[in-house]
């Protein structure tokens, strides 16, 4: 049969030392390694696009459930306060305008740059309401587009106060 040496740290194996004549510690060792195995290789069969289909339905799902008004709300809470609050630079707010809803690496950094340091006080609460990247992957592009969107509103507000001085 062949072996396998596999090496234990000394205080567990003082434990195993005192079991050694009750366990059968290859069989023990045999069983876990082939469970690993099957759940290993059950995550791997399924396909591609088994996976992708399944990521579109969840995404669809929690983009229109309940728990994403909140986050796009608190979102555009807080791109309204940058504007209002005059937050933003004139550059800034240019560069957020030209962002789409599909979110590009480029615009999530530039939204990103923008939100600065309340960042972390916009995470902190909406994990504190539950969202989380377990629970709710797309919860950050979620907030992130509700960021535009505020900020967009409140500048169309800006703009047409503007027009009226």
């Amino acid at each position: 049969m062949p072996k396998l040496a596999i090496y234990v740290p000394k205080p567990q194996m003082r434990e195993l030392e005192k079991w050694r004549k009750k366990i059968n510690f290859s069989q023990v060792f045999t069983r876990a390694v082939m469970q690993e195995i099957r759940d290993r290789t059950r995550l791997t069969e399924e396909s591609a696009d088994d996976v992708a289909n399944a990521a579109r339905h969840y995404k669809r799902l929690l983009s229109s459930s309940a728990g994403s008004e909140e986050v796009v709300a608190a979102g555009h809470r807080l791109g309204t306060r940058h504007v209002l609050d005059c937050h933003l630079s004139p550059e800034v707010l240019r560069r957020l305008m030209d962002c789409n809803e599909h979110l590009s690496d480029d615009d999530v950094e530039a939204i990103e740059k923008a939100i600065g340091d309340d960042k972390k006080s916009l995470t902190d609460v909406l994990q504190d309401e539950g969202h989380n990247d377990d629970s709710y992957p797309t919860w950050r592009f979620d907030a992130y587009r509700g960021y535009l969107k505020g900020v967009a509103d409140a500048w169309q507000r800006v703009r047409e106060q503007m027009k009226a001085l």
